[in-house]
């Protein structure tokens, strides 16, 4: 648990989080809610499992807030390399994005990221930038989202 939310931060911001606020005792990393939230959602702002998973609500917040403040930087880095034809760039971006995706549950958004994580790969980037304007929607609405769960939730 404590390297889930270590990776997290990780691909999210370079911003120091305590551990001792990250809890040393739970679920597994998925636990049956939390997997079937992985399937189901698509690019909705659903806090429960998180808050389910990790049981402190500041946490979650702070999450969040990592989230909403990187994921632009990646989809940035993402759209900059897709339109200058740089697959390894391409590559290096989805997949920071598709792991912080992933984590919030936004199964149709990493499925997109981790297409263009493909796509940089092998390097073939045709439509990779149509594919990036559909993930920067999908990555919009869910911080929207996210931004509107903080507001509500604001400590």
């Amino acid at each position: 648990r404590v390297t889930h939310v270590a990776g997290l931060i990780c691909y999210l911001s370079c911003r120091p989080l305590t551990l001792s606020r990250i809890p040393r005792v739970g679920r597994p990393r998925l636990s049956g809610t939390r997997a079937a939230w992985h399937s189901s959602m698509s690019s909705r702002f659903n806090p429960a499992p998180l808050l389910e998973e990790y049981g402190d609500a500041s946490l979650v917040r702070e999450l969040v807030q990592l989230f909403i403040d990187s994921a632009s930087i990646q989809m940035d880095a993402i759209t900059a390399a897709a339109a200058r034809g740089d697959g390894p760039a391409v590559k290096a971006a989805a997949h920071r994005l598709r792991g912080a995706l992933a984590t919030f549950g936004a199964a149709s958004a990493a499925q997109l990221s981790q297409t263009l994580e493909s796509m940089g790969e092998t390097g073939n980037l045709e439509g990779a930038e149509a594919l990036a304007g559909e993930l920067a929607a999908e990555v919009r609405d869910l911080c929207h989202g996210a931004a509107a769960w903080l507001s509500e939730h604001a400590a």
